[in-house]
């Protein structure tokens, strides 16, 4: 509760930037761009009122809007490289209570900025970021912005369609098939904290990106020995 947050976010970072001055992260490129993603997820839940007082608070009805049940939700936003190769987690902050998402993205966005030097091209979003205070944001950033538009969203659709009707892409991707992931909060083991204080949460976020970042720099830029087709890093 004591320990000192700054610090454990300077270390997070210099893993980071370390990787890439030593050029381990020049693969992780799509297109030639590197490119970052932003999403949000929830950490774990808790039932109990008092360990939850400074989570997000959900309230469960049934059909005729009685309250049901009431549980409390750890979130945080997270910054990743995706592309080629190893993808490090670049940042991870615990979303406050009755913070938005867009809100600590931006939040976010800011602090990358502050972290790194030109680390990256592009950041990307789902259709939550299709939100003019956050994109300004990333755009003030020097950076560009990608958000995917739901099918439901026609006017956004008609408003492309009219941008673009007559230019031809600038890029064109064949035989690309995303599939979604389950993600858990059992993959996080958060839920066996043995505090709810928001200090101890993010040092454990900050530590876990730490831990995380250095145990796949090891295995897929310093171990010649590894072989992913043979055996597991669980394994490992």
């Amino acid at each position: 509760m004591r320990i000192n947050l700054n610090g454990l976010r300077g270390l997070a970072a210099d893993i980071v930037q370390q990787a890439r001055y030593n050029k381990s992260l020049n693969n992780n490129l799509i297109d030639g761009l590197k490119v970052v993603a932003i999403d949000s997820t929830r950490v774990f839940t808790m039932r109990s009122e008092r360990l939850g007082k400074n989570a997000h608070k959900y309230e469960h009805s049934d059909d005729n809007d009685e309250i049901t049940s009431i549980d409390y939700r750890e979130k945080t936003i997270v910054a990743s490289y995706i592309g080629e190769g190893f993808s490090p987690i670049i940042k991870i902050n615990r979303i406050a209570k009755g913070e938005g998402e867009t809100t600590a993205a931006k939040k976010l966005v800011n602090e990358l900025n502050e972290d790194y030097y030109q680390y990256c091209d592009v950041i990307v979003g789902d259709s939550l970021y299709i939100n003019a205070p956050f994109i300004n944001e990333v755009l003030r950033n020097n950076k560009d912005v990608v958000v995917r538009v739901k099918q439901s969203n026609n006017l956004m659709i008609k408003d492309a369609d009219g941008l673009f009707k007559n230019r031809k892409p600038d890029h064109t991707f064949k035989d690309v098939s995303p599939q979604d992931k389950d993600k858990t909060s059992g993959t996080w083991n958060f839920d066996r904290r043995y505090s709810s204080n928001p200090i101890v949460i993010q040092s454990m976020y900050y530590l876990y990106v730490i831990a995380y970042n250095l145990f796949n720099l090891y295995i897929h830029r310093n171990l010649r020995s590894f072989d992913p087709e043979k055996e597991t890093k669980k394994k490992f």
